[in-house]
């Protein structure tokens, strides 16, 4: 299996205060990126193992998407926004 030193992320995770950014590893004699937080699953890791980031991406988009439907069902019934609502943004 070969991979693409453009896409590959380094992520060390890590309790250490002191947290080494510059890139150590290389992949074809290109060096990896090193980064403080990643997506891996939906799920976004950051090194210290803490969710505040990831918590933060899912009520973006769920507001995001709250907004989306009360702009555009402003006329439409209490039962329908409510039917949406459940469908797009409590999922």
């Amino acid at each position: 299996m070969s991979f693409n030193p453009d896409k590959c992320e380094v992520l060390r995770v890590t309790a250490k205060q002191k947290n080494i950014t510059k890139a150590e590893y290389t992949i074809h004699g290109k060096p990896v990126n090193a980064v403080s937080s990643a997506k891996y699953l939906g799920l976004t890791i950051h090194t210290k193992l803490n969710y505040n980031k990831h918590v933060n991406n899912i009520s973006k988009k769920a507001n995001s998407s709250r907004a989306f439907i009360h702009r555009n069902t402003g006329s439409c019934p209490g039962k329908v926004k409510a039917t949406a609502y459940t469908s797009f943004v409590r999922s």
